[in-house]
Formats: structure tokens, sequence, C-alpha cells
């Protein structure tokens, strides 16, 4: 598994390996009354890179739609509450259009990392040069602020990624809030996940599939606002709850 421990690493790959020509990348993401956030996630946002931006509006009650819709992207509505049923609604609208435009890789990506735009492409390039099949981006390598992760998101993350080593000997250091892969393996795995365990499904069949993984370091944001999910108590355990119930369905 590589751990690229500095983003420029990831520049370096393009003169060993043969690149995805023209590669077609969509990009995925979930929103929830982020309305205050949506004119500085776009500013500067790199449309270039991506043949379609879907944002997925998880049943927003103020406007977070209505300011989206001014972008060049694909507006679509979950009223069922959940990262993995957004996640979900974005796939099953990509699966359905993949006769007409097939994408190479799928890009996930949080809408609280507003300042991430200069650095999406290192998201990309290991798997448009082949060296990754899927990639996360991780808030604990290289040398992150880890201020804006909370004990129970530590806690979360150290037991997800301790179970998937101990059953598949694969050693992330995240669940990412920021995950590329490649669309061919990502319809193989058949998710199923609807609350907050899709990502970490995600991980783990990648890891069962013995996929190429790969981390990126990730510049951790404290949140604008407070987390929807962690920043609560209920929330953080109905987190666990989903993290472990997700783990032992997919081992």
């Amino acid at each position: 598994m590589f751990k690229f421990k500095a983003l420029d690493e990831c520049s370096g790959i393009a003169k060993y390996m043969k690149e995805i020509v023209n590669p077609n990348v969509k990009v995925v993401i979930p929103v929830f009354n982020v309305e205050n956030l949506i004119d500085i996630f776009f500013k500067g946002f790199p449309f270039k890179l991506f043949s379609e931006v879907i944002l997925v509006d998880n049943n927003s009650t103020d406007n977070t739609r209505l300011l989206s819709e001014k972008y060049n992207v694909t507006c679509l509505t979950q009223t069922r509450k959940g990262y993995g049923h957004a996640c979900q609604k974005a796939l099953d609208y990509i699966i359905s259009h993949d006769d007409q435009d097939t994408p190479d890789i799928v890009l996930f990506l949080d809408a609280d990392f507003t300042d991430l735009n200069d650095e999406i492409y290192h998201f990309i390039n290991p798997i448009i040069y082949d060296v990754s099949d899927l990639l996360v981006g991780s808030r604990y390598i290289g040398a992150q602020n880890k201020r804006g992760i909370n004990l129970w998101q530590r806690f979360g993350n150290w037991m997800a990624t301790t179970l998937i080593w101990f059953f598949h000997n694969v050693d992330f250091s995240d669940i990412g809030p920021v995950i590329a892969v490649r669309y061919d393996a990502l319809i193989n795995m058949k998710l199923k996940g609807k609350k907050y365990g899709f990502i970490l499904e995600m991980q783990l069949k990648a890891a069962r599939m013995n996929l190429r993984c790969a981390e990126v370091p990730l510049k951790n944001r404290p949140l604008l606002g407070r987390s929807k999910i962690s920043g609560t108590f209920k929330g953080s355990l109905n987190e666990l709850g989903t993290l472990l119930s997700t783990i032992f369905r997919n081992v």
C-alpha cells in the first residue's frame, strides 16, 4: 500500500507511468444545510478537471440547492437523510448514464473542505497514472493539523482502520472524507452502505478485493460550524455503531 507522505510526491509519478488518456472523472459532493459554504467552496473550483460535478442535496432546509444551481453542476436531491444515501443517489445516477458517459474515476468530496481546490488533482493523479485503484485523503499522515478531529472521530477511525488491518492486512490510517476510486472497481464493490458506513464499506471491499490502495495527506480543516454527525454525543454513538456493523457485515 502506498502512503504518499507529502502531496508533491504525487506530482513525480507521471514520468514513470502511462496515463489514462483524457480521463473521465466525475466528482460527487453530498451536502446538507451548507448555504454559507457554497460560494466559498466553488470559488476557484477546478471544474476543468471533471467531466461532471454532481452535487447531492440531502434534503436541506436552507438555500443550499438554490445557491448551487448557479454553478456548472448537476444538482440531485436525496430526501432520505444520511451521507451514504446521498452518495448512493449520485452513484445510481452515474450508473444510469454510463452507457453514454462512462467515467474512469469517481471522486467523493466533502463540501467542508473549502480550500482543497488547488490540491484536488493530487487525489486523482495516482489513479490516472495507474499507480492506485483507490486513493484516500488521510488526516493522519504527513505534517497535518488535527485540530478539527474530535475524540470520537479519532477513536472511530482507529477502531475501523485497525480492524481492516486485522482482517485484510491493509494499513489505512483514516476513513477518508475525500476518496477517489476507479469506476470499474467501484461498480464491482456493489456497495450497500446507506449512512455513515458508505466510505468505510468502500475501503473494506477494496482491501478484500486486493485493490491497489494508496493514501495522500489531507490538510485537515476545522469545520465551519458543528458536524452534523460527530458534533453530538448521540450522533457519535450512532456513527460508532454504524462503523462496527459495517465492518462485521463485510469481513
